[in-house]
């Protein structure tokens, strides 16, 4: 199961730790994920993403307080998922660390996929602030197959086995 391990980690290291975590989650500029999410009706340049920040900046008492905790949300999630990511790299070597990173993969992604199958409505009605989008199901199916693929590694990893005296 060595290549279930090192497949696993690539994935998780690659994909959610570098081209996710540090480059369009919005780690380090929240307005990013205008680029990266192609939804109806939403702004498609960074500009106009910072301008819609700012009119909701500006609009009512809690204004600020909305843009405030909406783009650190943003940053954190990225942050959280370059952290994951880029724990499963060394772990490719160094194999002590493989059944954390499985087990925190495994939580972390299925949440993600939960999440997604709630926002399309397979979980009960979809939440108000969800949009319908295709990439919603694409999202779900990569999140919930990588949490799957985390399952089976720390199910197989010798870290996992009961050792006996």
């Amino acid at each position: 199961m060595g290549a279930l391990h090192v497949a696993t980690l690539l994935v998780v290291g690659g994909f959610y730790g570098v081209f996710i975590g540090l480059i369009v989650a919005g780690s380090f500029d929240p307005a990013n994920i205008c680029g990266a999410y192609d939804a109806p009706h939403s702004p498609h340049m960074i500009s106009d993403c910072r301008a819609a920040f700012d009119l909701v900046f500006k609009h009512g008492a809690n204004g600020a307080l909305a843009v405030h905790v909406i783009t650190m949300v943003m940053r954190l999630e990225g942050f959280l998922w370059a952290g994951l990511g880029l724990a499963a790299l060394p772990a490719i070597f160094a194999t002590s660390l493989r059944p954390g990173v499985f087990m925190v993969g495994a939580l972390s992604l299925s949440f993600a996929s939960l999440t997604h199958a709630h926002h399309i409505g397979l979980l009960g009605p979809a939440p108000w602030h969800a949009i319908h989008h295709t990439f919603n199901t694409t999202l779900m199916v990569t999140d919930g197959v990588t949490g799957m693929m985390c399952i089976a590694s720390l199910l197989t990893s010798s870290a996992g086995k009961a050792k006996t005296a």
